[in-house]
């Protein structure tokens, strides 16, 4: 995961922060995108990007936020995208007419959500398939563009600040700017404790801090006096109602070919092994197409033995699919303590008591030079949902 932050401000207000205030606040998401980090300033436009190389890790052209060679568009982009060779061969002859032959410069899909940008505007947002949240700059039209993914995979907040607005990738980065309110939201400190929640219909647990939500695209224009965003674009539900007699062979074959398109790295790649049905399916898919494949499993353990059954069952599921198996243990009197330092890095309470063992199976999955995870996560939340209920909860106000 890369990180993105930016402020952007009314037209003949220029962006306060110095450099070093602005490398500063750029420290924030160190931790999201060990790599590298750039900033970029235009006329009253500020971003920047820590990444993580996963695409063209070894070429600098592909370093971030990356512009077009005029310099009229600059992009900060965190995520992937699955139709990337897709959509860069249908961008190609534009693109090699826009650089006098010179063509893309890297392998990198940022650049190849860059041209589809600057030549198709903010339409080209539909054709991105893929997990996203980004930034935009139009230097011209003096407009901001901050979008996300369809499905909210990767995290896009923002709030404003007395001259225009500021954003981020994590809510604990955008209130380290100086120029940004940090207050609670009672209100939604009391729905966090209802819902475990800690972002609901937009809102955040800091005051005035807005989530851009998935699928969500907003404008800024730059010359307005107070600069603020506009909704572009909000999808409906992504899915119907459920079938009342579903296809399996049809539902197997949108998952393996959206499995098989997260494997495009030019890193190396894992799986996350629970033992469980949704983190089974996907190693599945991945072992039999991948030779020496390494699985994770976290685990707690009190007393000296394994809490639950999935450990056992992970090991038995990667014996059967003769992965490279390893378990991270997680013992009873280690979690208070990593409970707190967890909290302590997000700036906010968990949702799930499973995000430390979580963050302590990533520890492990990044010291053994991995740099991808497939993981099960978000099954629940893709084949059952949950948006029906808190949407319901939100609606009932205060």
């Amino acid at each position: 995961m890369c990180g993105i932050l930016g402020e952007v401000t009314a037209r003949g207000e220029a962006v306060r922060l110095t450099d070093e205030q602005a490398e500063r606040w750029l420290g924030e998401l160190d931790h999201r995108g060990p790599d590298g980090r750039g900033l970029w300033r235009g006329e009253n436009a500020l971003l920047g990007h820590t990444r993580l190389a996963v695409r063209d890790p070894r070429n600098g052209a592909a370093a971030q936020p990356i512009t077009t060679p005029c310099g009229r568009y600059a992009l900060a982009y965190n995520g992937e995208l699955y139709n990337d060779e897709e959509l860069r061969s249908s961008l190609e002859p534009e693109v090699l007419l826009a650089t006098a032959g010179a063509g893309f410069q890297t392998t990198c899909d940022a650049e190849t959500v860059l041209w589809a940008l600057t030549l198709r505007g903010r339409a080209a947002i539909a054709s991105l398939r893929g997990m996203f949240a980004l930034a935009f700059v139009d230097l011209e039209t003096r407009t901001v563009l901050l979008s996300r993914d369809p499905l909210g995979v990767k995290p896009l907040v923002w709030a404003p600040t007395p001259t225009g607005l500021a954003f981020a990738s994590e809510p604990r980065a955008l209130v380290a700017h100086p120029r940004v309110r940090r207050a609670p939201d009672m209100e939604m400190f009391s729905a966090y404790l209802a819902t475990s929640r800690r972002t609901l219909a937009g809102r955040t647990l800091f005051e005035g801090v807005q989530a851009v939500e998935a699928g969500q695209t907003l404008q800024v224009d730059l010359c307005q006096r107070r600069p603020r965003p506009v909704q572009l674009y909000t999808p409906g539900l992504l899915f119907g109602a459920p079938s009342a007699d579903p296809d399996p062979a049809a539902c197997r074959a949108v998952v393996t070919g959206s499995v098989l398109a997260h494997l495009v790295s030019d890193v190396p790649v894992c799986a996350m092994l629970s033992g469980g049905l949704d983190s089974t399916i996907i190693a599945s898919i991945v072992a039999g197409r991948r030779d020496d494949l390494a699985t994770w499993c976290a685990s707690g353990v009190d007393r000296g033995q394994e809490v639950g059954p999935d450990p056992a069952e992970a090991r038995a599921l990667a014996e059967e699919l003769e992965t490279r198996h390893q378990d991270v243990h997680l013992h009873g009197d280690e979690f208070m303590t990593a409970w707190r330092e967890h909290v302590a890095h997000l700036g906010q309470p968990l949702s799930t008591p499973n995000e430390v063992a979580i963050a302590r199976l990533a520890a492990a999955v990044r010291g053994s030079g991995a740099r991808v995870a497939l993981s099960g996560e978000g099954a629940d939340e893709l084949f059952g949902g949950y948006d029906a209920v808190l949407s319901a909860f939100a609606a009932h106000g205060r």
